[in-house]
């Protein structure tokens, strides 16, 4: 059996409503304005039951205290860029990369940059008119080895997160380093011909992923995800960080391509 349980904050509703044409300045009349409100019929039935018998009685003198809408008061938010923490990788992984770039940069960016900052993980480049584009790399448990004020040669590409072309390779004076993650709607194939570099996913994909072929300086590997090779005629060191192709419907939960490539390089370190 349903009942009516009126409650403090449900009678201050009620003082609110009224039947069109009829200010609802008495118990029944609130009761009523309830009954033509309600979107359950026995919950109109019950409304209207309690205008008959006086259920209701005395809620017509509940008031809210204060109106139900009240406006506030504006707040400022500061325009200031909030500083970026830096927070390094665990040191229980090896090799990781993280890449920001400044906003307003077109697609792509090939020259000379000024090494602003190196600390550590994080090196700040200094890539034309004030902006700033940062990296954090663990490679093989070492940072890329850069120094402040030396001058870094950097290649940039960008694609979206749709259409991931999105390719950063630097030289400085005593290290190497090139990161790579290429999307398709198949298998992946892609180059960076400044650095002598092609991968290519190669066979049939097995569990949503490929094997990748790469050719570094003449040389050739065939690697799986995780894996990672020394390329001795550039001494560089690359590592499959992913090789995804992902087939049937799950790929229709994706976001962007079912294919991709992720792949970092760096100057092999001496052991």
């Amino acid at each position: 059996m349903r009942k009516i349980i009126p409650s403090v904050a449900a009678l201050a509703l009620l003082g609110a409503c009224a039947v069109p044409g009829v200010p609802p300045r008495e118990a029944r009349n609130i009761a009523q304005a309830q009954a033509a409100l309600a979107t359950d019929p026995a919950q109109a039935a019950l409304w209207e039951k309690a205008a008959s018998t006086g259920a209701t009685a005395g809620i017509e003198k509940v008031t809210t205290g204060r109106p139900a809408v009240t406006p506030r008061k504006i707040v400022l938010v500061s325009s200031r860029p909030a500083a970026m923490e830096k927070i390094s990788f665990p040191q229980a992984l090896r090799t990781a990369v993280s890449i920001s770039v400044p906003a307003g940069l077109e697609d792509q960016f090939t020259g000379s940059a000024r090494v602003r900052s190196a600390e550590g993980e994080f090196v700040e480049f200094e890539i034309g008119g004030q902006r700033i584009l940062r990296l954090q790399s663990k490679l093989d448990g070492v940072p890329l080895r850069a120094r402040t004020g030396e001058t870094a040669d950097v290649l940039l590409r960008m694609g979206d997160i749709y259409e991931r072309n999105d390719i950063l390779a630097v030289r400085v004076a005593e290290d190497e380093f090139l990161h790579a993650l290429v999307g398709a709607n198949g298998p992946v194939s892609f180059a960076v011909k400044e650095r002598g570099l092609v991968a290519e996913q190669t066979g049939e994909p097995d569990g949503n992923t490929m094997p990748v072929r790469v050719s570094f300086g003449g040389e050739t590997h065939t690697l799986r995800a995780g894996e990672q090779a020394e390329f001795g005629e550039t001494q560089m060191t690359l590592r499959i960080l992913a090789s995804v192709a992902v087939q049937g419907q799950a790929a229709n939960a994706l976001e962007g391509e079912p294919y991709r490539i992720e792949l970092v390089a760096w100057r092999s370190r001496l052991k």
